[in-house]
């Protein structure tokens, strides 16, 4: 089955184009990734918190010290800012926006967009067209179905 693009396709390989994460649109870099483009709060802690167990099991060592600042002023940002906190929501909620689906077969929810939504929980589509410009420009995210979406994805946090 071929992979469905998000919302319409846009630029090519050696398409020049503006950065704008508003727009969607991404360096070089972002334009051939999938769904894990980026991470929401709770992937990241999940990691972090892998790396200190596996660190502690290969070199038998007590818990990390905190001699690595960047490692840890991420890990107080992600815990201050994690508005998930359980790994089987997080898988829930990641799969249920990642599946939604336009009228036409497309996937309604760029990756980047998933993961806003994740990270930034609004509450409403008001709300989420604000701090989240990108879903203002989809015409099959009115905000009676937004909001739905955004219900459904409270639920599951909750």
């Amino acid at each position: 089955r071929e992979s469905k693009m998000f919302g319409g396709g846009g630029g090519g390989f050696g398409a020049a184009r503006a950065e704008d994460a508003g727009k969607l649109q991404f360096g070089r870099d972002f334009e051939h990734t999938h769904q894990y483009m980026a991470c929401s709060y709770n992937e990241v802690q999940a990691l972090l918190e892998q790396r200190i167990r596996r660190t502690q099991q290969m070199e038998k060592l007590p818990p990390v010290q905190p001699d690595n600042q960047v490692f840890f002023k991420t890990q107080t940002h992600v815990d201050t800012f994690d508005k998930i906190k359980n790994g089987d929501a997080r898988d829930a909620i990641r799969e249920r926006l990642s599946r939604e689906e336009t009228g036409k077969g497309e996937l309604l929810f760029h990756p980047f967009e998933v993961i806003q939504i994740m990270n930034l929980m609004p509450v409403d589509a008001d709300e989420a067209y604000v701090i989240i410009p990108s879903l203002k420009d989809k015409p099959a995210l009115e905000a009676d179905n937004l909001n739905r979406i955004l219900q459904e994805v409270h639920n599951l946090a909750a």
